[in-house]
C-alpha cells in the first residue's frame, strides 16, 4: 500500500521526503545532546541547529506534528535544551507565512511516545463522547507524534504554565500549594474584565473535572504539579503519560498511583 501511495501521490512525495529529511536531522541532533559537555550543551546544540541549512535543510518544509505548519528554517538562538531527564529539544521554527507566529515544538528522544499518543487519542474519544451527549468539558489535549522508535515531537501549548510554577509565583513561594487562591490569582492576572474572568473560571472547573475523570479511568500514574498545566484562559490539562493502566512508579516500595487533578489544586 505504501509503495502504491508513493507512486501515485504526485508532488506530495517531495513534501514527504522533505519532512523525513528534517525529522532525521533533528533526531540526530537530539541523540547527540546527552553526550555533549553539560557546560557547553546549549551552545553546541544551537551551533548544530544553525548548521542545518548548510547540511541540506529544505528551503520550506512541513512539520510532521501538523502538516498545516510550514517552516523555512530553525531559529537557533531561540532553541534550547530542556532540563528534564531525557534532555528534549525546544525548537522554534520560522513560519513560512509572512508575519505568522513562530512554530514551537518539543523534540524528544529516549522515550516511547506511542504511549502518550495513545493516551491522548483516548482522551479525545472521551471528549467526543461527552460532546455528543451535550457535555462540554473544555478539554484541550495537545498533539504528540511518534516519528521513530524512541523519538517524536510534542506540541508546545503556548500561554500556559505548570501548576507548580503557578503556586510558586501566585501563591507566595515554596508553600504556594497551600494557598487556596493561587490558581484564582493566576486566572485573574490574565483575565481582567468580569466576563473573561468568569469564562476562564468556567474553563477551569470543567476541564479540571474532565481530566480528573479521564486520568482516573485510564489509570494515569506519576501525577504531580509539575505535569499538570493551566493556560491563561483557564484550561487545565495533563502532560507526560509514561505511566498508565496501573503501571505506576514505586518509591520506597510505595506505588505512586493515580491521584485526581483536584488534589494538586
Amino acid at each position: 500500500m505504501m509503495e502504491q501511495f508513493l507512486m501515485l501521490c504526485g508532488s506530495f512525495r517531495q513534501e514527504l521526503q522533505d519532512e523525513i529529511i528534517v525529522n532525521d536531522m533533528v533526531t540526530e541532533i537530539a541523540g547527540e545532546v546527552p553526550r555533549m559537555d553539560k557546560a557547553l550543551r546549549l551552545v553546541k546544540a544551537r551551533e548544530r541547529i544553525a548548521s542545518l541549512k548548510q547540511q541540506g535543510l529544505p528551503p520550506e518544509f512541513t512539520v510532521s506534528l501538523d502538516t498545516r505548519m510550514r517552516g523555512t528554517e530553525f531559529i537557533a538562538e531561540e532553541c534550547k535544551v530542556m532540563d528534564s531527564k531525557k534532555l528534549p529539544l525546544w525548537l522554534t521554527i520560522r513560519n513560512s507565512q509572512p508575519g505568522g507566529r513562530s512554530i514551537k515544538i518539543i523534540f524528544k528522544t529516549g522515550d516511547d511516545l506511542k504511549q502518550d499518543q495513545l493516551t491522548l487519542q483516548l482522551i479525545r474519544i472521551m471528549d467526543k463522547i461527552w460532546l455528543d451527549n451535550g457535555l462540554d468539558l473544555r478539554m484541550k489535549p495537545y498533539r504528540v507524534l511518534s516519528t521513530a522508535d524512541q523519538a517524536g515531537m510534542l506540541e508546545v501549548v503556548l500561554d500556559s504554565e505548570t501548576t507548580s510554577d503557578i503556586h510558586t509565583k501566585f501563591g507566595g513561594g515554596a508553600i504556594g500549594a497551600f494557598n487556596k487562591k493561587s490558581i484564582q490569582n493566576y486566572i485573574a492576572k490574565w483575565n481582567t474584565d468580569p466576563e473573561s474572568f468568569a469564562n476562564a473560571k468556567e474553563n477551569f472547573i470543567r476541564s479540571c473535572a474532565g481530566y480528573a475523570v479521564a486520568t482516573y479511568c485510564l489509570g494515569i500514574g506519576d501525577r504531580h504539579s509539575g505535569n499538570i498545566m493551566l493556560t491563561k484562559s483557564g484550561h487545565l490539562f495533563h502532560i507526560d503519560f509514561g505511566h498508565f493502566l496501573g503501571n505506576f512508579k514505586s518509591k520506597f516500595g510505595i506505588k505512586r498511583g493515580n491521584l485526581s487533578s483536584v488534589k494538586y489544586l
